[in-house]
């Protein structure tokens, strides 16, 4: 009976042995949509990995999530830059993991100023921003906001992010400042 209990026991523990070891190696791989991105875009991740049963991601912002798949915002504000994401792969009884690395270019968000006059007795503005010649405003414009890039204005792509503007026609001065926002055209009006 004592040899059948010891028989029994090592036939279990055997069991449990080659069910444990039987584990496969997990392989992490994942695929982003893209390699460069726009800040304020998703990035899409899509887990590749194989033999694996739970999965953690960590984010370049430190953020942890478990789902087989990932979309990550990232903010219109982000700077330029590269993101790193890392995924580990994990074996259904926890003791195996592999890790996979990937990253991707992030470029920041663009929109337009546009820097105009209603003025007619002016003559020819020279506009700087942050102290960076743009061009001369040659045109005035009377009954609203003229569209953006319209001629005789100085129009320029720009970076999400608030400018300090200078003018000159030679006789006057002015000085302000202009808020950026993504894929938005702001305007600034010299009075």
């Amino acid at each position: 009976m004592k040899n059948k209990i010891l028989l029994s026991l090592s036939a279990l523990t055997l069991s449990v042995t080659l069910l444990t070891s039987c584990q496969k190696q997990p392989s992490a791989d994942f695929t982003t949509d893209k390699t460069e991105y726009t800040a304020g875009e998703t990035i899409k991740l899509s887990n590749k990995s194989i033999d694996a049963d739970k999965y953690k991601w960590t984010m370049p912002d430190g953020q942890t999530a478990t789902s087989q798949n990932v979309d990550y915002q990232t903010s219109v504000n982000s700077p330029e830059g590269t993101l790193t994401f890392k995924l580990e792969a994990i074996s259904k009884n926890g003791k195996k993991t592999d890790v996979a690395t990937k990253t991707v270019s992030l470029k920041a968000a663009t929109g337009r100023a546009m820097i105009w006059t209603s003025n007619p007795d002016v003559d020819p503005i020279a506009v700087s921003i942050n102290n960076t010649g743009y061009g001369n405003i040659t045109m005035y414009y009377t009954g609203g906001t003229p569209d953006c890039g319209a001629n005789g204005c100085v129009t320029a792509t720009l970076k999400v992010g608030t400018y300090n503007v200078s003018a000159t026609d030679g006789f006057y001065t002015w000085t302000g400042s202009i808020t950026v926002y993504a894929n938005q055209c702001s305007t600034l009006e010299l009075q």
